[in-house]
């Protein structure tokens, strides 16, 4: 069995999955298999595939649609044997030598269970720019309750630290994080800086889908955020888990458009002194939430609050910082 299996989900996805297939043939490492799994596509997807004369390229169809999830914990089924699993979507483009770095990375660093890695967003008429993650263990998992700090497209694993857990349908658009989640007692994680991937933007992308609509989104992210305090025992209130729901994405920004900034800053404190505990960097973590709050008000245009969000912080000489932070995703 090849080193590295390349698990790559497809549905209808004819537009862009012959150049998402051929930058996985193209890298610099040779030695993987490239796990195609179509989730019962009606469009040209099939065809494309066909054209392509590779032996490494696995294709498997599903009889009918059955989701991303499902589709996922199958291609995981079909990548057992392999040292490493890599991830790949089908709308977006690696690196030439994306599994080179990555398994090099992990043959060298045993203590590392998951391995993600940077991402050039592009398309959809925007400029192109570089998202970076918190690259260490305790970065990452203290991001976990802002963000999803491992970005799915860009993972290699070990093998072994899937071979207990799979992919959560109760977690639907967010089941690579609740994945993560779930791994975090168990796994050690880190980010290398450079970029694994050109993500592409577009209309179709499930993040966009999802978001269309916020009382889901915001029902799926407080999940999201009691899975985490499951794991790290921090007992938060659901006070905390509103207000940390609604400062982590503009999607979720219009449910509660008016939160009093003495309420925030009182529950992010509270918040913080929970998570004083071992894996966690409250600094790092605290730098995030300030960023958190301060793009809620400026989405909201509440130009007096900012002003008084920073008094009470003390983060004058940090808010540009940290709002480039944010912005940038570093």
């Amino acid at each position: 069995m090849p080193k590295v299996s390349v698990i790559l989900p497809v549905f209808n996805g004819e537009q862009h999955i012959g150049a998402a297939v051929q930058s996985i043939l193209d890298q610099s490492h040779k030695d993987f298999i490239l796990n195609i799994i179509d989730d019962g596509s009606t469009d040209n997807t099939i065809r494309v595939l066909e054209k392509f004369d590779d032996k490494r390229i696995k294709i498997t169809q599903n009889k009918q649609n059955i989701g991303l999830i499902d589709t996922l914990n199958k291609g995981l089924k079909l990548s057992s044997d392999s040292k490493f699993i890599a991830r790949m979507d089908a709308d977006d483009i690696s690196v030439p030598k994306r599994l080179e770095l990555q398994t090099n990375f992990l043959e060298l660093n045993t203590n590392i269970d998951i391995l993600g890695g940077a991402s050039k967003y592009f398309g959809n008429s925007s400029k192109t720019r570089v998202k970076y993650q918190p690259s260490e263990n305790a970065q990452i998992i203290s991001a976990f309750l802002c963000q999803n700090s491992i970005s799915h497209p860009t993972v290699m694993a070990k093998c072994e630290a899937f071979s207990q857990v799979i992919y959560d349908k109760n977690y639907p658009k967010y089941e690579d994080y609740a994945l993560w989640i779930n791994l975090i007692n168990t796994c050690q994680f880190h980010n290398l800086s450079s970029v694994l991937l050109w993500y592409r933007r577009h209309n179709n992308n499930i993040t966009n889908t999802y978001n269309e609509d916020h009382q889901n989104d915001f029902r799926l992210f407080s999940n999201i955020i009691k899975l985490l305090d499951n794991k790290l025992g921090c007992n938060f209130t659901e006070t905390e888990i509103l207000v940390i729901s609604t400062i982590t994405g503009r999607s979720r920004y219009d449910l509660h458009p008016n939160l009093e900034v003495n309420h925030i800053h009182d529950v992010l404190l509270g918040v913080l002194k929970k998570m004083t505990i071992e894996r966690i960097d409250t600094k790092f973590l605290w730098t995030l939430l300030l960023g958190k709050v301060l793009k809620y008000l400026i989405y909201r245009k509440r130009f007096k609050d900012i002003f008084l969000f920073i008094n009470l912080t003390k983060i004058h000489a940090d808010v540009w910082r940290i709002l480039k932070l944010q912005y940038s995703g570093k």
